[in-house]
Formats: C-alpha cells, sequence, structure tokens
C-alpha cells in the first residue's frame, strides 16, 4: 500500500513504458533466435541442394557407364580436393551394387549409419546438424527411365545411391546472423524511439492537466480563495469535461460563499445591514 500511494501517474506511465519495451525487446530476442535457427538451416539445406546438384552432374558421366568404381572414386577424390573444406562420400544403392561389384568398405559403412541406411530406403533428403558449425547434407540418386535400359529390375524413383556432404555452416550461419542482428538492433531502435515519443505524449495530454488541477486544488485547500480556475485545453474529452466541471464548481461554490457572506451582513427581506 506505501508503494501505491507514492505512484504517481507520471511514475505509473513510465513503469509501465518500461515493462512493456522490456517485454517487447524480450520477445524480439525469442523470435530472433528462431528465425535465425530455422533460416539458416533453411538456407544451408538450399546451399547443400546445390552443391549436391553440382556433384551429381559431376557423376552423371560416370553413372551413364555403371557407376564405375573407378572413375567413382577418382571423381570423389577431385571434389574433395577442390572443396578441402567439405568432405564427399558417394555410396550406391543395393541395385547398382549387385550389377556393378561390390566397393571395399561401402556396405561396412552403410550398415554402421543408420541414416545412411534409411536414405538409401526411403528416398528423401535429410539435413542433419551436427553442431554449431559443421553439418551434414545426405542427397538420394533417384532413377530415371534412361536409368532403367541398364538396371531392368529397378524401376523409376528408386535409390540408386546417396551423396552424403560434410560441410562447414559457421560463416553462412555468421553471415545470416549479422543480418538479422542489424535487423533486430533497428527494431529496438525504433521500439525504444516509439515509447519514448508514447511517454511523453502521454505525459503531455494526462499527466501535466492532472498536474494543473491538482495545483489549483492545493491553492484553493490552502488559501481558501476560490477564484482560482483550471486553464489551459485538453486533447481528452474526458479530461477536459473534468476541468469544466471542476471550475464550475468552484464558480458555484464561490457564488454560494459571496451569497452566505451577504446574507451574514444585511437582512435577506428588508436589504438592510444587520447591525
Amino acid at each position: 500500500m506505501g508503494f501505491a500511494a507514492r505512484l504517481t501517474l507520471g511514475k505509473l506511465l513510465a513503469l509501465l513504458a518500461v515493462l512493456s519495451l522490456a517485454a517487447g525487446i524480450a520477445i524480439i530476442f525469442l523470435v530472433s533466435a528462431t528465425v535465425r535457427d530455422q533460416a539458416g538451416n533453411d538456407l544451408a539445406r538450399k546451399e547443400a541442394q546445390q552443391t549436391s546438384m553440382l556433384v551429381f552432374q559431376s557423376l552423371y558421366s560416370a553413372m551413364r557407364k555403371g557407376w564405375s568404381r573407378q572413375e567413382i572414386t577418382g571423381i570423389k577424390e577431385r571434389l574433395n580436393e577442390t572443396f578441402p573444406d567439405m568432405k564427399i562420400n558417394i555410396y550406391r544403392g543395393d541395385v547398382v551394387a549387385r550389377r556393378f561389384g561390390v566397393v571395399a568398405g561401402e556396405h561396412a559403412a552403410i550398415e554402421s549409419d543408420p541414416v545412411l541406411k534409411q536414405e538409401l530406403v526411403g528416398g528423401q533428403d535429410a539435413l542433419i546438424i551436427i553442431n554449431n558449425d559443421t553439418a551434414r547434407y545426405l542427397y538420394p540418386v533417384l532413377a530415371r527411365q534412361e536409368c532403367l535400359s541398364c538396371h531392368t529390375q529397378s524401376h523409376i524413383g528408386a535409390v540408386h545411391g546417396v551423396i552424403d556432404i560434410t560441410y562447414p555452416i559457421k560463416n553462412l550461419k555468421s553471415s545470416f546472423g549479422a543480418v538479422i542482428n542489424t535487423i533486430v538492433g533497428y527494431a529496438l531502435i525504433v521500439m525504444g524511439v516509439v515509447f519514448v515519443l508514447l511517454y511523453l505524449l502521454l505525459h503531455y495530454l494526462v499527466v501535466l492537466p492532472i498536474a494543473n488541477m491538482l495545483g489549483v486544488m492545493r491553492n484553493v485547500t490552502a488559501n481558501m480563495d476560490l477564484s482560482h480556475r483550471v486553464g489551459g485545453s485538453s486533447w481528452s474529452l474526458e479530461l477536459k469535461q473534468l476541468t469544466d466541471c471542476f471550475n464550475h464548481l468552484l464558480k458555484t461554490i464561490q457564488e454560494y460563499s459571496i451569497r452566505l457572506e451577504e446574507l451574514s451582513v444585511r437582512d435577506p427581506l428588508t436589504g438592510l445591514y444587520n447591525r
């Protein structure tokens, strides 16, 4: 009760503005963090898809010849040399492996990796964020009509292999994070300016008229001078009506006071002085 009694309207508006600003900042940070993570992952997936398509086109000539083990190994080595920050692996499906021979260690690598094994069955691409700096993208190679000329036991849409790319995303997230942080910074500045302007506006339109009325009340009470009136105008209809009613009340009390003073001096019937 003691704190509430000392809480003026101006302090209340300032407190509400600060609390609203703090809540707005917290919401912005939470939303920006979610957007940053989601958009960063989407951007990483998009970049990995483009890289996988480039790898796929590099492998296309070898694939037309039946996924030659020597050519695939050579292409993979050249790609890893070209992109030293990435680690590119290529795994063939059972249909291809049965027809063109098994690559040493390929089957063991597939069996030891549940995600890779699932990709060779399901055929859906997958993005796995290993940590904040690295991601892994699995791109399934699906059979086309021209593939069936070699793989007669297969069908369109069957998974003939998986391109497995592990690549760094630190720089990608840093660049995107800088953009998000810039947007958040400008949003916070705008919010701060809006709340300051809102506080000043409410202070001018609400607090000052009420403070002016309170000052008049104190003068009337302290000096018993009913000639005081609340001046100025208010943009608020309610405050204007309150001011008019208060001024009318002072005028009425002043008139009654003058009338009572006259009655105390003159006789109301004859108009003569009582003394």
